[in-house]
């Protein structure tokens, strides 16, 4: 990623002479890659059966995914708003969570709801909400999540435990981390510890600042509240960054409804389960996916360079300044041309 290696050439010396190309060129060479395109894996017809539920409390492998592939989560608090408002809807509808895994611009759940309506009523009432709470702090408006969800019912063990472990690998295989318990958005390293990130809460030697923060949490959770943006910025206001990772790891335990012993149970222990994540690769057939690539590395290298509040307000630019940013983006070879279009949301620009 430190060089120019992954670009075409015919591309590269195009951007590096984009002073000389007319507006409608430029434009032109970026709507290439902007507008959605057909992507995903076909769904296996000898598993077509498989997509129906029955009679509720089976479980069941839920995807959803942006409009177009574009960025969502961008930041710990794009993915804390989501994850305490998906915690909170499941206590409040009973639905039994065997696994999550935020992506980048995606979403993987494995649940088990009593009732056949009582997924996707959970589902709307996430997604509709989250799309609220997004769009107005971005300040946009319009879609964020695709109209319908992949599902998968799982009807034996066997095909429950490939999508344990296809959940917790999901973001070792994109490259967010090594190993299964390195990254927190997968929620595995929570299953046998409450601070894996960070060091240990003390309420006798916490910061007042961070006091503070804990016992808001608290408050919102007791009173049946998810945490939205405004909320979590006012919450990480002051504190420093190891304070932050002791915060999002109190946030995460504190509204945690994945139940780790239920899905341990189809390995024979949580122990086990941990073991076969790392030991084993998952496929899921069932649903049809966005394939965007196996490496995000480069979203981190751009949000990185720019920083997250930056990032986030790349959403609502002109289609001319979205393209002046895309152009530096390119020239400093952070990422490929298909990565910057979907940071930068260019898809909207035209639409």
């Amino acid at each position: 990623m430190d060089s120019c290696a992954w670009m075409p050439s015919s591309c590269y010396i195009k951007i590096l002479c984009m002073e000389r190309i007319g507006v409608v060129d430029r434009l032109s060479f970026w709507k290439e890659e902007a507008l959605p395109k057909r992507r995903g894996a076909t769904v296996n017809p000898s598993h077509r059966r498989q997509m129906k539920m029955r009679t509720g409390g089976e479980v069941v492998h839920s995807y959803n995914r942006q409009c177009v592939g574009n960025i969502v989560f961008c930041s710990d608090i794009d993915r804390l708003v989501f994850f305490t408002m998906f915690c909170t809807y499941a206590k409040k509808l009973d639905i039994k969570i065997l696994g999550l895994s935020i992506m980048l611009n995606h979403v993987h759940n494995l649940t088990r709801p009593a009732a056949k309506k009582q997924l996707s009523m959970f589902m709307d009432m996430v997604l509709s909400t989250f799309s609220r709470q997004f769009n107005k702090d971005r300040g946009r408006h319009g879609s964020v999540w695709h109209p319908r969800f992949g599902r998968a019912v799982k009807h034996d063990d066997k095909d429950v435990r490939q999508s344990i472990i296809y959940l917790a690998d999901n973001q070792m295989e994109k490259k967010h981390c090594k190993r299964v318990r390195e990254t927190r958005w997968n929620f595995m390293a929570y299953a046998k510890r409450r601070h894996p990130f960070s060091k240990k809460l003390s309420m006798t030697k916490m910061s007042p600042c961070l006091h503070d923060a804990v016992r808001a949490v608290d408050f919102e959770y007791d009173l049946g509240n998810y945490l939205n943006y405004s909320t979590l910025r006012r919450l990480f206001k002051g504190l420093v960054p190891a304070e932050t990772q002791q915060l999002i790891d109190y946030i995460i335990v504190k509204y945690n409804v994945i139940d780790y012993q239920e899905a341990g149970k189809y390995f024979g222990g949580v122990e086990m389960m941990l073991k076969a994540m790392n030991r084993t690769i998952a496929h899921e057939y069932d649903i049809k996916e966005l394939m965007d690539g196996p490496d995000d590395r480069p979203y981190f290298k751009m949000i990185s360079s720019f920083g997250e509040a930056e990032t986030a307000k790349f959403l609502v630019l002109s289609v001319e300044k979205k393209i002046e940013i895309a152009e530096m983006i390119l020239k400093k070879a952070l990422a490929p041309k298909y990565h910057i279009c979907r940071l930068l949301w260019l898809d909207e620009a035209f639409s």
